[in-house]
């Protein structure tokens, strides 16, 4: 077989199913035609198979490194050692396909756009670099999102779309409404034990890289395999957290109201704040 040629690379911490994504997009071909091209099968979770001599059969056919693959290999190798299928920890579809949620920020901002592996995570809600809640479905046509799928042929009118920015159902933009995104840490809109919540979706993560980790008070180290175990507890972030982008502006609401109302309110502010 010949090695493809003009592959985009993939970025540090996208998922692999992103990039099949882009890549078949590269080849002007749907992605089940790459994957077969490839080795891959169309039935199995890519960000759960591209791994051993798959690995190295995708990589020499696309002219990529191996190590580029690195990142995502060893987070989800990590992974299969404790959720062999995925089923506990990684975000699926009803019909049991491959789903993500987004950061709208995320993705408003320039440079090539994809979906890092984290974004797949059950317990990954909130971006720690713009402060939001990750987006579940697209805003317009309200699906979900899977990966890997075909941009060739994306949209309602199968016009295709140019990146994953949009939304491969409907073709919109995934980064409407990013300019009135709740902040919930900056703007003080969740309670203290939400906020330990959602920096434990990333303590999580964090966790299946370093392959152990510790709890707070407790100085000793826990192995991965004992993250089943708190899952079973129902104490892990994805079994706590119960927050959306709604609920942080119904909150951001209530918060105004309640200041307008506040006797103090307008004192010392200029006329262009007071309206």
């Amino acid at each position: 077989m010949r090695r493809l040629v003009g592959i985009p690379p993939i970025h540090g911490h996208e998922s692999p199913a992103s990039w099949l994504t882009r890549a078949a997009l590269s080849q002007g071909v749907e992605v089940k035609e790459l994957m077969t091209y490839v080795g891959l099968s169309v039935k199995r979770d890519p960000d759960l198979t591209l791994a051993g001599n798959a690995l190295w059969n995708v990589a020499n056919l696309t002219g990529q490194a191996v190590s580029s693959f690195g990142f995502a290999e060893h987070m989800f190798s990590g992974l299969r050692s404790i959720d062999p299928t995925g089923e506990d920890f990684l975000l699926w579809t009803k019909n049991g396909m491959p789903r993500y949620r987004y950061c709208s920020l995320c993705l408003h901002e320039p440079g090539c756009k994809h979906f890092p592996l984290h974004w797949r995570f059950k317990a990954w809600r909130w971006c720690p670099i713009h402060d939001c809640l990750l987006g579940e479905r697209c805003p317009h046509c309200r699906c979900d999102l899977q990966l890997p799928g075909d941009m060739l042929n994306a949209g309602l009118k199968r016009e295709g779309v140019a990146h994953l920015g949009r939304c491969l159902k409907c073709a919109e933009r995934l980064d409407t409404g990013w300019e009135s995104t709740p902040h919930p840490l900056k703007e003080g809109l969740v309670a203290g034990w939400e906020k330990a919540v959602l920096e434990n979706g990333r303590a999580l993560l964090a966790a299946i890289f370093h392959r152990h980790f510790f709890i707070t008070g407790n100085a000793k180290r826990h192995s991965l395999d004992s993250l089943t175990r708190f899952k079973k507890m129902g104490v892990l972030p994805q079994d706590l957290l119960l927050l959306s982008s709604q609920s942080l502006q119904v909150r951001r609401n209530q918060r105004k109201a309640t200041l307008r109302n506040h006797p103090g309110f307008y004192e010392g502010r200029s006329a262009r704040e007071r309206s």
